[in-house]
């Protein structure tokens, strides 16, 4: 059975019996894109859009700017109007503090329907800075002309790590939503009663591979011992 050590001291202690779950099987399809479109008023048809099918998954939009992009291998998307998501009409300034901008970032996620507010973990605010200057000046005029709120999964209490458990939500200069993303893997059901781990009880980790020759260990792992 696999092993691992982990230095670092949790400032929590998680519940007995932490669960292992079994991920649903990825479906892609323009029925799938529709449903999923359907929260956001997208009709999904090639009557009212335009559908784009590659090995990544596919995509569909629409004449208003708004499209979707479902990826094959997770079932994530990415909801987004490639018109507005991170441009910069050259004037607009957003000013607002990090609270205030999570709250927003919560109401669409909320409005939408895309996860339970006990799903989601805040983990940062970042803004995206623009700067104009003359050439030859000696100051420089620096925007904000948009943000991205990031929150992490949570799942049996604990917020899950790496990929596959990420929703961000994108707000212009006028605080207006410019996107979601919405990368996690579905969960079918749960598959067994998990075990922990030493040292704080940390969630059962998934996906480990074997070490490769040049691997150095990752920060605060101690030791690890697969099979």
């Amino acid at each position: 059975m696999p092993e691992i050590i982990i230095e670092t001291e949790y400032e929590f202690e998680p519940q007995e019996g932490l669960n292992i779950y079994a991920l649903r099987v990825p479906r892609v399809s323009e029925e799938i894109v529709r449903q999923a479109g359907a929260r956001f008023g997208l009709r999904g048809t090639v009557d009212a859009g335009t559908f784009i099918h590659n090995a990544r998954g596919m995509a569909y939009s629409e004449a208003s700017g708004w499209g979707l992009r479902l990826f094959r291998h997770s079932g994530g998307w990415q909801y987004r109007n490639a018109e507005r998501w991170q441009a910069d009409d050259g004037r607009g300034h957003l000013e607002i503090g990090d609270d205030e901008a999570a709250e927003l970032a919560r109401e669409a996620i909320g409005r939408y329907e895309v996860a339970a507010e006990s799903e989601l973990d805040l983990v940062r605010v970042q803004r995206l800075h623009v700067a104009h200057a003359e050439r030859g000046a000696a100051e420089h005029l620096e925007r904000i002309v948009g943000l991205r709120v990031v929150f992490r999964r949570v799942l049996d209490g604990l917020p899950a790590e790496g990929p596959g458990g990420r929703t961000v939500v994108y707000l212009d200069h006028g605080r207006e939503l410019t996107g979601i993303d919405h990368l996690w893997h579905e969960i079918e059901g749960r598959a067994a009663p998990g075990r922990g781990c030493a040292r704080g009880g940390a969630s059962p980790v998934r996906g480990l591979r074997r070490p490769r020759r040049g691997d150095r260990p990752p920060p605060g792992l101690l030791r690890a011992r697969l099979g």
